[in-house]
């Protein structure tokens, strides 16, 4: 396979880029966010090749007519055969797993279990408050949603002491 050129993001205090055959290495225009975590994206459409890091755009590379009869000009055109890394290098260091979603661990003075342990989305558990215990906040049914919280909302739930 032929490869028409590559494009090159330098991580150093500066963030630097280069494509191959059409510019030399440069600053990004617009630095990426701070956030530790960085999703690149790499977009090629049919007039410009566009980078972006946590959804903001840092450069918009556009093959004008002037490019067209540089090597720059194998870059236009809506075909991409491959993207790749260079040789022995996976990226899998720079993209580790996300952790698990789950819900937190809670506890309710006065149920009869206490304390739940964290638990993956979809898990359902019930509150069963101990004797001369009223459950206040819910129906004691509570699901563990797809983002990680409990519904209801653990802390709205309570089993009240009665009174004597």
């Amino acid at each position: 396979m032929y490869g028409a050129g590559n494009v090159q993001v330098t991580f150093s205090s500066k963030y630097k880029y280069k494509i191959q055959n059409c510019n030399w290495e440069s600053n990004l225009p617009t630095q990426p966010p701070e956030e530790d975590d960085k999703i690149w994206t790499f977009t090629k459409t049919e007039t410009a090749l566009i980078i972006s890091c946590n959804g903001v755009e840092l450069v918009n590379f556009v093959f004008n007519a002037a490019y067209a009869a540089t090597w720059c000009g194998v870059w236009s055109g809506d075909v991409v055969d491959e993207i790749g890394f260079n040789s022995g290098d996976t990226a899998s260091d720079f993209y580790p797993s996300p952790a698990p979603i789950e819900c937190p661990t809670f506890t309710i003075e006065g149920s009869t279990q206490g304390s739940w342990t964290a638990s993956p989305p979809g898990t359902s558990v019930t509150v069963v408050c101990e004797r001369k215990h009223l459950l206040i906040g819910g129906d004691g049914e509570i699901i563990c949603q797809d983002d990680g919280t409990w519904s209801p909302d653990v802390g709205d739930i309570r089993c009240q002491q009665l009174s004597k």
